[in-house]
């Protein structure tokens, strides 16, 4: 059964990347939104780092003894991830070549919103946004999909990093796994990102069974979550090197990943945010399209914003329901072993 929390925070991240794009894409005066605190509700780094955590933070749980394990492993995982993401890229693909032939008023746009969907892409172009491993720009059709090539990489290393690593006592293991995090905050950073997730879970493990106690101060639930509030937040606080900030950021969204998962929020569990956490990765792949796709139609503004996010979520509802009928036929053969 899924944690009905874990899954408002997805969707809370998931809306978070939305707006971070949103409000960047239209001309709009949000500077002082910016220098603030509130530009953690519309940070999208941040929600890539609490994604991230997030695989880490359950692959604790994957059992990956054995090579036919892992198979099984990255066989499911690839066909949940891919599905969705062939269905909006092909999307995308055939939306600007329609969408190239239509003028639109570039000045209600930034110089960034306006940077995409200049030209048509081939369909060698095609195949390899598809592929997501073979080298591509994921700006020529759906910039966010960038996060797709680590995610393949993720599912396709830490599993069989852990499996490797089975044979060291618990202590051990997490000691080595910190250090491959530590190392791994340059080129590696999201492998970093992912091992503070798993190594959270495995904290969390242990004070459950040892210090029940401390799971329950909610004044310990409180300390913890403001340090992960500043520890995102930091490279608006000091001037921190690139490699060291995205390690502090990793340890703050590993935190809040472990907070929300041992607390039974109303909040978070509330019918809307869950929702929101189930479609949050068609989400991710969506929002970007459809802000694309609206730019000729609207003069920018607040209702290019609200419009887009209907369609956005209307949109990934209908994705995230093809994809599991997909995935099911898909699945089929192998579920008859």
């Amino acid at each position: 059964m899924r944690n009905l929390s874990i899954q408002g925070l997805r969707g809370i991240a998931a809306m978070i990347v939305f707006f971070s794009h949103a409000l960047l894409i239209p001309e709009l005066n949000l500077n002082e939104i910016k220098e603030s605190p509130l530009h953690l509700f519309f940070d999208g780094q941040i929600s890539v780092m609490v994604f991230i955590a997030l695989s880490g933070f359950f692959y604790y749980n994957k059992n990956v003894s054995s090579i036919s394990d892992y198979i099984s492993f990255v066989r499911k995982k690839a066909v949940r991830i891919y599905v969705p993401y062939l269905l909006i890229t092909v999307l995308a693909f055939f939306l600007l070549r329609f969408y190239v032939t239509i003028p639109y008023n570039q000045t209600c746009f930034t110089e960034w919103g306006n940077s995409f969907w200049r030209t048509k892409v081939s369909f060698l172009e095609l195949v390899k946004q598809c592929s997501v491993l073979w080298p591509h720009n994921a700006d020529l059709l759906n910039p966010p999909s960038w996060y797709l090539a680590i995610e393949v990489r993720l599912f396709l290393i830490i599993p069989l990093l852990l499996f490797l690593l089975n044979k060291y006592k618990n202590l051990a293991r997490i000691i080595i796994i910190g250090f491959i995090g530590l190392m791994c905050s340059g080129v590696l950073k999201y492998i970093g990102a992912c091992l503070c997730g798993y190594l959270a879970h495995s904290i969390l493990d242990y004070l459950i069974k040892k210090k029940p106690s401390f799971i329950e101060n909610i004044f310990f639930k409180l300390t913890l979550c403001l340090i992960s509030l500043f520890l995102l937040n930091i490279n608006n606080e000091f001037v921190v090197p690139l490699q060291v900030s995205y390690v502090l950021q990793a340890i703050g969204a590993a935190i809040i990943v472990a907070i929300v998962y041992c607390s039974e929020s109303k909040l978070l569990s509330n019918r809307i945010l869950v929702w929101l956490g189930n479609i949050s990765y068609e989400l991710y792949l969506v929002h970007f399209v459809v802000l694309l796709s609206l730019r000729p139609y609207y003069h920018g503004g607040v209702s290019y914003v609200l419009i887009s996010l209907v369609i956005t979520l209307l949109g990934s509802f209908i994705i995230q329901k093809v994809s599991s009928i997909i995935t099911k036929l898909v699945e089929l053969p192998f579920n008859k072993q």
